[in-house]
């Protein structure tokens, strides 16, 4: 049997984050050549840096070229926050910062338009496949509607955060241990932590073959709202500026540290002299914990459902070079059970931490082109399908249905291990699946005589919903026969 020939085509992967955001492309031309874009404007001409500032103002400015006399209350930032589940009941700090956009949809779009048209006119586009498709990462704690919804608008392929950063690391991993002969382990168990600005991800992997490296999901992805940005906006009430320096040096020693701040005044009694103020240990330490708390416990979850004892943490994102969450993992892992502390633990960080997932949606996205023949790591999800059977029928003269619709109850009552029998009070509609099946061919329109001696058209099937990497995959059946090419709509009641 032939293999099929691999089309042409440029992958463009996007990790937009809540404080900063990357983009990279390659081709399924030269899968081995990924380029992240390093180049950025800014009032100088530009910025070198790997990521990108998350901020947009609505004169259009943005990134790096914020001219710096804007007021801070005109610059429109983490409005990526605003697009989670649990935004209308965020702190009331960042309520005040979503509240300075017009939506958090609105300063998606503008940050977005300006930051992928800056993206193209660094693109080699002589030496690029001119079919081109988008790769977007997104949280594990996104709503499936909010995924359709970023899938739909981008017409893209969605990624979690946590599975790219795996690919990306144990692509990495591979050409190391090919390089150095160092072979990796089979049965090896680990969780991937991707720490950044607005949440942590976080999956559980058991290495099943080496050669190819395949690895098997053993925990179902998860997450949290425990992103740096949080200690940020506590840091807010000491510090004024910036404190993207003060994440990557605090490692809980119990020494003071001194920031220089523009206060333009001497406050003794604050700590505040010359310009600098000192902020002791035990001060630092009260603002990094409830998030590092936050992080350990969704790691210490993964580990409880593990059916394998841990090998290593795997730690990217924005947020992976604080030592003092470093040292929070490693206590963790000593703390584990003793079927957890056998074994010899390793916490690996990739180079380029940060730009981990952006590198892993390029791979990501090769192995959807090139049918895993583009990329060393191969990754199988626990991925079981659901299905929801209808059945309509109406009179032929009146002709084919336009759709089927679904709707879908969902059990609320978190003390229950098992769906009810029978519905009750804790059963709600979160929403109703709508099949477009106006299209399907006459030949897959089953008809039927009724009882009344009318003909009538039959729709006896299920819509069968299958999580995938980002998102779900909906396959309609109708009496047995498959038919993929549907469209699904979410309507929330």
């Amino acid at each position: 049997m032939n293999t099929p020939e691999i089309k042409p085509t440029t992958i463009v992967a996007v990790d937009l984050g809540t404080t900063y955001s990357s983009i990279a492309w390659s081709s399924s031309t030269n899968p081995d050549e990924v380029t992240i874009l390093r180049d950025w404007p800014s009032p100088e001409g530009g910025e070198r840096s790997s990521r990108v500032p998350t901020m947009v103002t609505a004169a259009g400015h943005w990134g790096f070229n914020i001219p710096p006399d804007i007021p801070d209350y005109q610059v429109m930032r983490w409005f990526k926050l605003g697009l989670y589940p649990w935004a209308k009941t965020a702190p009331l700090q960042l309520s005040a910062i979503l509240k300075a956009s017009p939506s958090p949809e609105f300063s998606t779009t503008m940050f977005l338009r300006r930051f992928l048209a800056h993206a193209k006119t660094k693109m080699n586009f002589s030496s690029l496949p001119t079919d081109f498709k988008y790769v977007v990462t997104v949280p594990v704690i996104w709503a499936n509607d909010s995924k359709e919804k970023m899938k739909t608008a981008f017409q893209t392929a969605l990624v979690r955060k946590s599975e790219a950063a795996a690919i990306y690391a144990l692509h990495e991993r591979a050409e190391r241990a090919a390089r150095q002969h160092d072979e990796l382990m089979l049965g090896d168990t680990f969780v991937v932590c991707d720490a950044g600005g607005g949440t942590v991800d976080l999956i559980t992997y058991t290495i099943t073959n080496v050669k190819p490296l395949r690895v098997e999901e053993v925990v179902p992805a998860d997450g949290d709202d425990a992103g740096s940005t949080q200690v940020d906006m506590e840091f807010q009430s000491y510090l004024y500026n910036s404190l993207s320096c003060t994440k990557r040096i605090f490692n809980g020693d119990g020494r003071t540290h001194e920031f220089r701040i523009k206060l333009g005044c001497n406050d003794e009694r604050a700590g505040v002299r010359n310009g600098v103020m000192k902020v002791d240990s035990a001060a630092l330490e009260n603002i990094f914990k409830p998030v590092v708390r936050a992080i350990v416990n969704q790691v210490k979850q993964q580990m409880r459902l593990s059916p394998n004892p841990f090998r290593a943490y795997i730690l990217v994102g924005g947020f992976a070079g604080s030592p003092y969450l470093h040292r929070a993992l490693f206590k963790a892992a000593q703390e584990a059970p003793d079927s957890q502390t056998d074994i010899d633990f390793t916490l690996i960080r990739p180079p380029e931490p940060e730009l981990a997932t952006t590198r892993g949606a390029v791979l990501k996205g090769l192995s959807l082109v090139g049918g895993g023949r583009l990329t060393k790591v191969h990754i199988v999800s626990q991925n079981k399908p659901a299905s929801f059977p209808f059945y309509n029928k109406q009179r032929v003269e009146d002709g084919w249905f336009k759709e089927v619709r679904k709707k879908i109850e969902v059990d609320w009552n978190e003390e229950r291990s098992v769906a009810p029998l029978e519905k009750d009070d804790t059963l709600g509609t979160p929403c109703t699946l709508t099949a477009d099946v106006s299209k399907l061919p006459e030949t897959a329109r089953p008809e039927r005589m009724g009882a009344d001696g009318n003909m009538y058209y039959v729709s006896d099937g299920e819509i069968q919903v299958t999580p995938r990497s980002a998102g779900m995959e909906y396959v309609l059946y109708i009496e047995g026969k498959r038919y993929d090419d549907i469209e699904v709509k979410y309507e929330y009641t």
